[in-house]
């Protein structure tokens, strides 16, 4: 069973989830565009790892019996992967309005 592998790459997805977020509110209180890109690109590090991390959740339950409480850090998983995929699409959305506004004033 990948339990061990999962627990480390759960703690680590959340380390770079937290990271994230300071990236995230750092671009919100500067707002400039240097800013919007390191969000964008710690956000796609960031579900990348929790996308890696909520597979081995996915197999985790498809094996069947587990604890308790390992089921619910699989279940959270989840749920954070799906918000970080939200958190990710929007912010490159924003890149993507960054980047077409810069080309039109050239």
């Amino acid at each position: 069973m990948a339990t061990g592998f999962f627990v480390i790459l759960a703690l680590l997805a959340g380390v770079v989830g937290m990271i994230t977020s300071l990236t995230g509110l750092n671009n919100v209180a500067l707002w400039n565009s240097p800013n919007l890109h390191a969000a964008a690109a710690s956000s796609l590090a960031s579900l990348s790892l929790t996308v890696l991390a909520m597979g081995l959740a996915c197999k985790e339950i498809q094996y069947g019996w587990i604890d308790a409480n390992l089921r619910t850090l699989e279940t959270i998983t989840i749920i954070v992967s799906v918000t970080q995929l939200f958190s990710t699409v929007v912010i490159h959305a924003g890149v993507e309005d960054d980047v077409a506004r810069h080309r039109g004033h050239r």
